[in-house]
């Protein structure tokens, strides 16, 4: 009886390696496939904003391309959009000013809600005002498609810190972005962070 079980239990878990190896195997394929269109619609897209960049070439004139959302790409093993990571929420902002001034690129914290205001900054209608040091970010509802993010969400981020919380209140991610960029080691459990992310936990709270 012993002998039977324990080979029982050899082919099960070689079974579910096996399963786990075709699950990897079938995300990589996906995330190849994606990106191989995604580089060529970007190859694209920057061949056409070339094009009207050169022919809006007038005095006084502001060119402003941005997106309204990123796509995971098989990153963290995930797809799709609506994912707290950096892969979906962040996006490109490029500013082209007349005459083509080139003044580099900036990390400042900037949001999509940021444009009205940086609009009438740029027309010289009001002061320019100091970026913020922190900005919220959030995932209000769950569109269900296959490979979406699964739950609601919203959360902080700084150039250093992320937290991540469920919509009931509950730290779901919280990310050193300084020492960690690429979001590989989430520290919700982690002993020695208990302190910063309760402190964290209240700084989201009062900023919302």
């Amino acid at each position: 009886m012993r002998r039977r079980l324990a080979s029982s239990v050899v082919i099960r878990r070689e079974s579910n390696c096996h399963r786990r190896s075709r699950a990897v195997a079938t995300r990589r394929k996906k995330a190849r496939t994606e990106l191989a269109g995604y580089y060529a619609h970007i190859e694209a897209t920057d061949r056409a904003i070339g094009r009207l960049v050169r022919e809006v070439a007038e005095p006084n004139t502001l060119v402003v391309i941005t997106s309204v959302h990123g796509d995971m790409h098989g990153a963290h093993g995930l797809f799709r959009k609506g994912w707290p990571h950096e892969e979906s929420v962040r996006v490109p902002l490029i500013v082209s000013g007349a005459g083509g001034e080139k003044r580099g690129a900036q990390s400042d914290l900037v949001s999509l809600v940021d444009l009205g205001r940086l609009s009438l900054e740029w027309a010289g209608v009001e002061r320019a005002t100091p970026p913020p040091t922190l900005q919220r970010i959030s995932m209000p509802s769950v569109v269900e498609l296959p490979w979406q993010c699964d739950r609601p969400w919203s959360g902080v981020r700084t150039a250093s810190r992320k937290l991540v919380l469920n919509d009931d209140g509950s730290p779901w991610l919280f990310f050193d972005l300084e020492n960690d960029p690429g979001e590989t080691t989430n520290l919700v459990n982690e002993p020695l962070r208990r302190d910063e992310l309760a402190a964290w936990c209240e700084r989201a709270r009062a900023s919302g």
